[in-house]
């Protein structure tokens, strides 16, 4: 096996489901890491979070902070949706047409193309100027942290 591949198996067959077993290499791993990194991961983050309440208020509220983020998805999976209709309507988007106007693909394409790539850059921007658990403080919080349970 090469060091530099991604392999892929499949394992064994339960009924109508393949399990799949899947060999990266660690330089692979710390790559995807990176780009993680670089895109802001709301999983990661949400135990750092965690940790920064209980230093700051002296109780772990694991419980509140996962169902609130947990809501919040659901939110703005909901507020997605509603602002795709929107969108659509905008645009002119008309479902009993055979064939859509030109105006309406164009903006079709700009709601499924420039828009994302927009809020993307904005969401990136704001992460990266106001996400502060991170690098010293986030060590900081470790080693509060690390006192307080010894």
């Amino acid at each position: 096996m090469a060091e530099d591949k991604f392999i892929i198996r499949p394992k064994r067959t339960y009924g109508e489901n393949t399990v799949v077993s899947c060999r990266m290499p660690v330089e692979m791993v710390k790559r995807l890491d990176s780009i993680g990194g670089k895109t802001g991961r709301t999983r990661n983050e949400l135990a750092d979070v965690i940790d920064y309440g209980e230093v700051k208020f002296g109780v772990r509220n694991e419980s509140v902070t996962c169902s609130a983020q947990t809501f919040l998805m659901k939110a703005a999976m909901a507020a997605a949706g509603g602002l795709s209709g929107v969108g659509l309507q905008i645009v002119g988007y008309n479902a009993k047409l055979e064939t859509q106007a030109p105006g309406t693909i164009m903006g079709i394409r700009i709601m499924m193309i420039i828009v994302p790539i927009i809020l993307g850059a904005l969401s990136y921007f704001i992460y990266n100027r106001y996400y502060i658990l991170k690098g010293e403080k986030m060590a900081e919080i470790t080693e509060k942290l690390n006192q307080l349970h010894k």
